[in-house]
């Protein structure tokens, strides 16, 4: 299953979703080739909240992992991380508009000016959600 935030890579780019976390769905949407005449020509990877944090986004205390088994002959396990980090920080910078922050049960404030669902389900009952007054927030 897909997690909050997913990506996917090829050997010079990386790409989200604004609408899904599904690598299916991001490869499609982008046009992208899973598979080329040398093979496998993407990675997908995830990168998602942990229960460390305590202030939304935290960034640096995200989890990341891999989520195929078939790799092309590019990947390198540090570089696709460090791309994954920098694509994140500039998914962050343009806004999420969907946080997945469930099951972080250390947070206890998470800010959202972008968003317009929020799912903060076994966060802290201390919690502070900083968002629009439109955001759907399920706690």
């Amino acid at each position: 299953m897909c997690r909050f935030a997913s990506f996917v890579l090829t050997k010079d780019r990386e790409f989200w979703s604004e609408t899904t976390d599904s690598h299916t769905d991001i490869i499609s949407e982008h046009g992208l080739n899973e598979m080329g005449a040398s093979g496998v020509n993407i990675v997908r990877v995830e990168i998602s909240p942990t229960n460390k944090i305590k202030k939304w986004p935290s960034l640096k205390e995200w989890a990341y992992k891999v989520d195929q088994d078939m790799l092309p002959d590019w990947h390198d396990p540090a570089t696709t991380e460090k791309r994954t980090r920098a694509a994140l920080q500039r998914r962050f910078k343009a806004g999420f508009k969907t946080v997945y922050a469930s099951g972080c049960t250390a947070l206890t404030e998470l800010k959202a000016d972008a968003a317009e669902y929020v799912d903060a389900i076994g966060c802290s009952p201390k919690l502070v959600i900083k968002a629009p007054k439109t955001v759907r927030i399920y706690r």
